[in-house]
Order: C-alpha cells, then structure tokens, then sequence
C-alpha cells in the first residue's frame, strides 16, 4: 500500500496504520517519515495478509507531529485466491504515442484498487494482434503506439 505525504516543514512524522477485520484490528504498523516542505512523498507500507480464500481489510491510517492528530485516512483492501471473488474492474483504451511517459491514469486506476484491467482496442488486427512497427493504425483508422501498450502493461503489475 502507498500513503503519500507532504509537509509545509521539515518535521518528522509518525505513521500508524491499523488493519481490521470488521471492528477487530488485526495488525498495526508504526513508521517514521522525515519530511521536506513541499516534497510529496510516497510511503511504501506492506499490507496485512493471511492464508484465505478472501477476506476485506478495513485500513485507518493516522499521522501523527509530536504525537498530535494531524491527518487520518481510510482505505480497503481484498485479499482472495481468484480475481473473481470480488472483481474490480477498469480499462484503458488511449493507447496514442502522445501517452507514452504519461502515468495519471494507471496512477489513478491504483487508488481504486483495480484487480482487472481491459486493454480495450489496441490490437493491430484481430487476426494479428501484435503490429511489426511501434507506430500503426488500427481497423478504425487510429494511429496508435505499440510502445505506449506495453508501457501500460508494465505499469499495471
């Protein structure tokens, strides 16, 4: 999971993350972010986990200066054995070479925590999918990138 923090000041925050099954908190974890005014910075926090076929984990996060309150968050999360326990689904469809470098929507399609994702339309033909050249045009006459599809494939593991 990634919490993003950014600060007016260098402070040093604390983090706490509590997990819960329903009402029931399951795991806690507590980190330390050194801060720098204006810097947006991204907080890896490694999720709770347990052998299930599924469960929902409920997530409050709370940051802490001088162990005051000054923000808190929720979020969920699934854990199952097969995407379709609890599908949630998005799709990318711009695959044009003016995308190529440009992560907004895989970053924004993260936050959902989309556990499938259509490629919809970036097949060069539907008889061969995968064109010779990164730039070409589809059967609907659209010029479109190669390198930007699989960009996006590798931004979506």
């Amino acid at each position: 999971m990634i919490i993003e923090v950014e600060t007016r000041e260098k402070v040093v925050l604390e983090l706490v993350v509590g997990f819960y099954k329903l009402e029931q908190q399951v795991a806690e974890a507590t980190l330390s972010i050194r801060t720098e005014p204006g810097v947006r910075q991204r907080v890896s926090v490694p999720l709770f986990t347990e052998a299930t076929e599924w469960a929902g984990y409920g997530v409050k996060a709370t940051v802490l200066c001088n162990e005051a309150v000054v923000s808190t968050a929720y979020t969920s999360y699934d854990i199952a054995d097969h995407w379709g326990r609890a599908p949630r689904y998005g799709f990318l469809s711009d695959f044009r070479s003016e995308e190529s470098g440009d992560t907004r929507d895989v970053d924004s399609m993260n936050k959902f925590h989309l556990n499938v994702i259509q490629f919809y339309d970036w097949m060069y033909r539907h008889d061969e999918l995968v064109p010779a050249e990164d730039e070409f045009t589809d059967p609907m006459g659209r010029t479109m990138s190669y390198k930007v599809v699989r960009e996006s494939c590798s931004r979506t593991r």
